[in-house]
């Protein structure tokens, strides 16, 4: 149906790293708040602004990234090879460890916001990063961090309603009992 369509074509741009985290109704308004090692808190417009920010060791070059308009932008001045660049991590390419390493973090940020937990806790297909080639190495690292990232979701959430059942548990045991009236 076209309105399973839509959703679906919704749900996949929640995957997307390049998708705008500014969202006034929910309460985002400059985007998603980000603990940068260098900065400190900032906020972040897209996961690919956060991502291509940690490639550089001095405050001026992530500020730049955090500032670029858009994710492509800051894809764009992530992967160049001259101007500002003093990389963090060397070349403008991460093997898939670090890769992994460095964007765990930012998507587990990422998934604190109710509404895309919601997608990825309720979504059974695998994920597949459709915006890589087939080749990239990142169609498989997003497909290892979603996956980690639900496991971890489902996970407290099982250790929540445990909790849960364990203090309502509680509570019926230190209710007094009931009085029994006679006939």
């Amino acid at each position: 149906s076209a309105f399973a369509f839509a959703e679906l074509l919704s749900s996949a741009n929640i995957f997307s790293n390049f998708a705008d985290w500014r969202d006034k109704k929910a309460g985002y308004p400059d985007g998603m708040m980000f603990d940068d090692p260098v900065l400190g808190p900032v906020f972040a417009k897209s996961v690919e602004h956060a991502y291509q920010a940690q490639k550089f060791r001095s405050r001026e070059e992530r500020e730049h990234i955090y500032g670029l308009p858009r994710a492509v932008d800051a894809k764009r001045a992530g992967s160049a090879q001259q101007g500002l660049v003093t990389r963090t991590l060397g070349s403008r390419y991460l093997d898939n460890q670090t890769a992994f390493a460095v964007m765990l973090p930012l998507v587990r940020t990422k998934f604190k916001i109710e509404k895309f937990r919601k997608v990825l806790r309720n979504e059974p297909r695998r994920i597949i990063d459709m915006g890589s080639g087939p080749k990239s190495h990142w169609r498989e690292t997003m497909a290892r961090i979603y996956r980690t990232v639900r496991a971890e979701i489902l996970a407290e959430e099982s250790e929540i309603e445990q909790n849960k059942i364990r203090e309502q548990q509680r509570k019926e045991r230190e209710r007094p009992p009931a009085a029994h009236s006679e006939v």
